[in-house]
């Protein structure tokens, strides 16, 4: 749902008066559509219109829809919205309106928002209409005595669905306008995530036509084919799998990311008559899959994350620009713990993982958390996946631990402005056998100043295997666990040291060394981090955070790096 269009959005086309009548609280004379292309770097709005309300007021209505796929946050979405918006319009009012759907998506957003000055006074604010679906009572919505707004009943509370559903078909059913009427039954059964809910419907509704409605869903493709060509065309299979497999996100953005590399009509042609005959969502995304890796363009089942301009089509974008390690390095890595590999990611490397961390941090912020997005990462992003397996990234894990690795867990550290960071800790692996190594590998992709959500080590620290190290403070630290420690290679007294990192850096760290990180200024951006783990294998590991069904997944590239041992 993030950057494209849904049922949702073509309910509104379909009825928004009914909708401008009741986000606005006044009967509506006149709607007509707007532009959603706003200007600058171009963004596109859901939907936006001006209305004429019944006292002859007028008003832009912008309404934007919020599921589990979103990259940007919404907060700062609905910011450049409405500045772009005002900059357009400045003398029209403004009613803009953001509906979260999915349960607990949006359950934070208050709609209203501001950034301060460091001493205190309010920058800017701003603020918008929060609806989330997933709260509202369904007999609520049937009160409004508005038929366009029934279909939203699936995302909605049903208390007692075997007393509202047949008041909220039989006002379906008697809607005047039968085309209308048949589209208002396919907004709905494409919005009810509950098959029981959908079984009900059905034994309701007198006329099966109007749940399949292939007239409508063949007329949709053909309006896509008039008002925008292949993006039209991929947003309207998008629509029609949402409606019809009502896919996890992470499944729904996989399907946009394999579409986006099919650039034949055809092609997509044969899709959308095919998803009526998938027996499921993933029978499809196979499909699709087939397709777009026939066409050998950034495939998601090669395991890498091609381009057009790549040199082949298995040629993956590099990762890391040209780079040595050094006998010094490889010496000051064992002596100190850590390694700092500065400004070695790649411009394209660094867009792709704020991208892709952007999005983690999204499906977090959401509530998904089954597995969880930050410690499972790789399993909902198909370019950090395409990284576990990178030439360059084993390459760097294996002049470290050698040949034989495994692949542990992907994680995001971001840190936004205020984030308190985190207490001294160590971790744990083979705590009594040297010769089994576990790295972490920090793609420190904003980088970080001393005093501003910076990693803070004691050089030497990594020497003790010690898995309990832990402290709230430096103070503290060196009060009990430091005291009376010498560095067991050089003999010199252990000490804290913070450390500095341009953007684009990448650090390596063994895990039993000691780290913390500083808190990160209240006025700084995020800090965008993520770091993957590999291992001599040999013993269990505590932090190897891999769900089953992923440690079975073929990732071509990561033959015999996923399993434990």
């Amino acid at each position: 749902m993030a950057e494209t269009d849904s049922p949702l959005k073509g309910l509104i086309k379909t009825n928004i008066n009914d909708f401008a009548s009741w986000l606005l609280d006044n009967e509506v004379l006149d709607v007509h559509t707007l532009n959603v292309e706003l200007h600058s770097e171009p963004i596109r709005a859901d939907h936006l219109f001006h209305v004429t309300l019944s006292d002859s007021r007028t008003t832009m209505l912008h309404i934007e829809f919020q599921g589990r796929s979103q990259h940007k946050p919404m907060r700062l979405r609905m910011l450049d919205y409405i500045s772009r918006l005002v900059d357009e319009e400045p003398n029209l009012d403004l009613f803009s309106v953001v509906f979260y759907v999915g349960h607990g998506v949006g359950a934070k957003d208050t709609g209203k928002h501001q950034i301060k000055a460091p001493d205190g006074r309010v920058t800017i604010q701003w603020q918008y209409h929060v609806i989330r679906l997933w709260q509202m009572d369904a007999d609520e919505l049937l009160a409004l005595d508005r038929p366009g707004l029934l279909p939203l009943v699936g995302q909605t509370q049903l208390q007692s669905p075997e007393e509202t559903l047949p008041k909220i078909v039989d006002k379906l059913q008697h809607v005047p306008d039968t085309e209308l009427q048949g589209r208002l039954f396919a907004h709905m059964i494409a919005l009810v995530e509950d098959e029981e809910i959908v079984k009900m419907i059905e034994k309701l509704v007198e006329s099966e036509e109007l749940l399949t409605n292939t007239p409508y869903l063949r007329r949709i493709r053909q309006e896509g084919r008039k008002e925008g060509g292949l993006d039209a065309s991929r947003r309207n299979l998008l629509d029609v799998f949402l409606g019809y497999f009502k896919p996890q996100a992470v499944v729904y953005k996989k399907l946009e990311y394999l579409l986006a590399q099919i650039d034949s009509p055809q092609e997509l042609d044969m899709l959308f008559a095919s998803i009526f005959q998938s027996d499921s969502g993933d029978d499809f995304i196979q499909k699709v899959e087939n397709i777009s890796g026939d066409q050998g363009e950034n495939s998601l089942t090669n395991g890498t994350a091609t381009s057009k301009n790549s040199p082949t089509a298995t040629t993956p974008e590099p990762l890391f620009k040209p780079y040595t390690i050094s006998p010094d390095e490889k010496e000051q890595m064992n002596r100190d713990g850590h390694l700092v590999l500065p400004g070695i990611l790649t411009d394209y490397a660094c867009q792709q993982l704020v991208r892709s961390l952007s999005y983690i941090q999204a499906l977090a912020d959401d509530g998904v958390d089954d597995p969880l997005p930050n410690r499972h990462a790789a399993e909902y992003d198909p370019y950090l996946e395409s990284l576990i397996a990178h030439p360059q990234m084993l390459g760097l894990a294996r002049s470290v631990l050698g040949e034989e690795i495994r692949f542990d867990h992907c994680v995001t550290l971001n840190r936004p402005g205020g984030n308190q960071g985190i207490r001294w800790h160590s971790h744990e692996y083979a705590d009594d056998d040297p010769s089994l190594g576990f790295i972490r590998i920090f793609f420190y992709i904003s980088g970080f100043d001393v005093g501003d959500g910076n990693l803070k080590v004691v050089p030497g620290s990594h020497l003790f295997r010690d898995p309990h190290i832990h402290a709230d403070s430096n103070e503290e630290l060196i009060e009990q666990w430091m005291a009376g420690k010498s560095h067991p290679m050089t003999r010199e007294p252990l000490e804290i040291v913070d450390l500095a990192a341009p953007p684009a850096t990448v650090a390596l760290m063994w895990t039993h060394a000691a780290h913390a990180v500083h808190p990160r200024l209240a006025t700084s951006r995020t800090r965008w981090c993520v770091v993957y783990a590999y291992r001599t294998p040999g013993r269990p590991s505590g932090a190897r955070w891999i769900t089953e069904a992923y440690e079975n997944k073929s990732i071509p590239g990561a033959e015999g790096l996923m399993s434990l041992y």
